[in-house]
């Protein structure tokens, strides 16, 4: 699945060129937007039936999805830190901010109904952290550049 994005991806640029893809920037990030939008509406189908069923269940997977982007984030800039701060940062933040919805194109069918509401709920925190916790990434990159940093 990714690695036949990436190979698109060279072709397209390759076939486009640089200037163009440059022109082009704008249109393609409203397409992008527009794409998630749908991807996020169509993820979380059923969800809100659920919540209402049962709240205190979706909650909890709401949080569990918070707790492992930011446990992966950490874990993902400690073990670059060596690299200095921003490094660092970028690897913490593309580690907690996996696009888990992909896998659910992958898993099979009769998956359990609990992992699939997982990787659904795992895009809240991929849409609000970054809002979220921006002012704490623009505090903690504006410190020292040094790899002990």
């Amino acid at each position: 699945l990714i690695g036949g994005c990436v190979l698109l991806a060279l072709v397209v640029r390759r076939l486009l060129g640089e200037a163009l893809l440059a022109r082009l920037q704008n249109p393609f990030d409203a397409a992008s937007v527009v794409l998630l939008l749908i991807f996020a509406v169509a993820i979380m189908d059923g969800v809100a039936d659920l919540f209402l069923r049962d709240p205190w269940h979706v909650l909890q997977f709401v949080l569990a999805a918070f707790a492992a982007n930011i446990a992966l984030q950490l874990v993902g800039a400690a073990a670059t830190a060596a690299m200095g701060r921003r490094p660092a940062l970028t690897v913490g933040f593309a580690s907690g901010n996996r696009n888990m919805g992909l896998l659910l194109a992958v898993l099979p069918a009769d998956s359990l109904p609990d992992a699939l509401l997982f990787f659904a709920l795992a895009q809240l925190p991929i849409y609000v952290l970054p809002a979220v916790l921006g002012p704490a990434y623009r505090r903690w990159q504006a410190g020292r550049e040094s790899p002990d940093g």
